[in-house]
């Protein structure tokens, strides 16, 4: 029996905002509530231009500055404060979708938006989306 509803974070690596159409389609399915970014001024622009598609509030978190969006789940971990912030997201957002755009920039050709549902049985990354 679960406790707690689940969260799913779409996780967006920082991009120039022309970039994100594709993405941005897909999310405004989801019925975003709130979208979260790292303090970069690459992750802050890019979840302004998503938040205002979208006409949800922006919020902005430094604990995000290290969360690699590409790296995450082929090997590489959230560093410990990223992992917090990230839960701590959860927590206040469960049920709900909820887009989180991290602070390092994806490599060439690298996924530039995952889904990570955070629930009673821990985290599940789910299949990444490639930008074109």
């Amino acid at each position: 029996m679960a406790l707690f509803c689940p969260v799913w974070l779409h996780l967006m690596a920082p991009r120039a905002a022309d970039e994100v159409g594709p993405d941005l389609e897909a999310l405004r399915h989801e019925h975003i509530a709130v979208v979260y970014a790292a303090s970069s001024p690459a992750a802050a622009g890019l979840a302004d231009a998503v938040a205002e598609e979208l006409a949800v509030p922006v919020r902005i978190d430094a604990d995000l500055d290290a969360l690699d969006v590409a790296g995450f789940g082929h090997g590489g971990h959230p560093s410990s404060h990223c992992a917090e912030a990230l839960q701590s997201i959860a927590d206040l957002h469960r049920g709900e979708h909820v887009v989180v755009v991290g602070g390092v920039p994806a490599p060439e050709g690298a996924a530039v938006l995952r889904r990570l549902e955070i629930g009673d049985d821990g985290w599940d990354l789910l299949p990444e989306t490639q930008s074109d």
